[in-house]
């Protein structure tokens, strides 16, 4: 996969929607970007027809643009996170916390991850004023393992870290380039978050998320 995705021509004025093969094209796409979750292709183009889907994921299955583009352009510059630390937050939890932080400090990412209470939270904090939080529905449903091996194993390509409930509860887009690794949050209540690792943060994130959500190794490649 090239570090650029090639790019669906957009609909506009007379332009005939994308063929069906398009369609299907873009759903077998979305449903290896998904990776976990199980769903047919059938049950993915249903999708495209609810009312409630956010439209930048209707556009998306309807293979009108190109997700991960149209988030470059629209984003053009989260911040950059050098910085990983990593925690319990106190002796004998469960609870483990990751901070990705900006080198100066200006704006950070708090991962927690509780596997025993089934807790996943993903907290954007800007200038230490304003926190965003985006907190995974009951991840345990979906195969978490699978989720990591999407995550780490692809040069480019968008990981989409959502459970059964999709779009109705907060859900994360990851994004691999080469030179950096994006992720965004979104919020059904409109809310949309984003920020960039450097490759060597990304790693330890993804094998700190790894000890956490696939401590043995193994991964169902349905």
């Amino acid at each position: 996969m090239t570090d650029t995705p090639e790019r669906p021509a957009t609909l506009s004025g007379n332009m005939k929607r994308p063929s069906a093969t398009m369609v299907r094209r873009v759903i077998n796409r979305l449903e290896q970007a998904v990776g976990a979750d199980r769903s047919s292709p059938e049950a993915l183009a249903a999708l495209s027809k609810s009312t409630s889907t956010p439209w930048l994921i209707q556009q998306f299955l309807d293979g009108a643009i190109d997700l991960e583009t149209e988030l470059f352009e629209r984003y053009p510059t989260v911040p950059l996170l050098s910085v990983a630390k990593f925690r319990k937050l106190a002796d004998q939890s469960t609870h483990n916390v990751a901070t990705l932080s900006a080198q100066d400090d200006s704006a950070n990412l708090h991962i927690d991850i509780d596997p025993a209470r089934n807790l996943a939270h993903f907290t954007f904090t800007l200038g230490g004023m304003m926190s965003v939080r985006y907190v995974l529905d009951n991840p345990e449903t979906i195969d978490r393992p699978r989720w990591l091996d999407l995550m780490e194993r692809r040069q480019a390509g968008l990981t989409f870290l959502w459970t059964e409930s999709r779009w109705q509860s907060d859900y994360l887009i990851w994004i691999v380039r080469r030179y950096s690794t994006h992720v965004f949050g979104f919020s059904p209540t409109g809310a949309v978050s984003g920020a960039r690792m450097t490759p060597e943060v990304a790693r330890e994130t993804l094998r700190w998320l790894g000890n956490l959500w696939n401590p043995t190794g193994v991964v169902n490649r349905w």
